[in-house]
């Protein structure tokens, strides 16, 4: 059988449809056919400085109330400055920590991190059983990575 010019460029167009349509289906064409226009990313910004209140502004404003104090009996016994700030934290209550991110490996190691009330003792629990803790930071951020990896199995974290 011999070649000829028909027989070359009808098997050169052959072998190029069928690359073309392994392309297409494998999607290596998709970013050519279906380009997709560039995430959008928030940019960070430095806040404004507050711009001066014009000077009529202020007769504008309502008055701000100030609530009575509730007058304070003196004790003999005890002064009243560690009174009052007894009193703060115990009105506040504790504040219950979010977790941002908990990640588990396959061999076992967790990763917990989140935010809670600032300075404040933070605890990973599995019913009764410490698994870590730590101190959350000025800004209430922390991070907890156990030591020991947890066995396979069914936990309830708290």
């Amino acid at each position: 059988m011999a070649i000829n010019p028909l027989k070359a460029f009808l098997f050169a167009a052959g072998g190029t449809v069928a690359a073309a349509g392994t392309a297409y289906v494998s999607g290596a064409l998709d970013p050519y056919l279906n380009p997709t226009p560039p995430a959008q990313v928030a940019a960070l910004t430095p806040p404004a400085a507050p711009k001066p209140a014009d000077p009529g502004t202020e007769a504008r404003l309502p008055p701000a109330e100030v609530p009575a104090a509730p007058a304070v009996v003196p004790q003999a016994t005890a002064p009243a400055a560690p009174a009052a700030d007894a009193a703060a934290p115990a009105a506040a209550g504790p504040v219950a920590p979010s977790f941002d991110v908990v990640r588990v490996e396959s061999n076992g190691s967790i990763v917990i991190a989140g935010n809670a009330a600032p300075n404040a003792k933070v605890e990973i629990l599995n019913g009764s059983t410490l698994l870590g803790s730590t101190v959350a930071g000025p800004d209430g951020a922390f991070v907890i990575i156990l030591d020991d990896p947890l066995k396979p199995g069914d936990y309830t974290i708290a």
